[in-house]
């Protein structure tokens, strides 16, 4: 059974803020993906370069809207 993932509504609001009013805010925001070589077979394999594209073309949204 994987974390439980809970509400934090003002984690919510700290990123809406830091990302519509840049030049307000010193947050630093991270964002990862995490395959872990114990689990999952894909990561010893070619294809685990497909699956690390994917995660960064999923993030491409957040990615445009940090720095525009």
């Amino acid at each position: 059974m994987g974390p439980i993932v809970k509400h934090q509504s003002l984690w919510l609001e700290i990123a809406y803020e830091a990302l519509t009013k840049k030049r307000k805010s010193n947050l630093q925001l991270g964002v990862g993906a995490i395959f872990r070589y114990d689990q999952c077979p894909v990561v010893r394999s070619p294809d685990i370069l497909n699956h690390v594209a994917e995660v960064w073309l999923g993030c491409k949204p957040l990615i445009e809207t940090m720095i525009t």
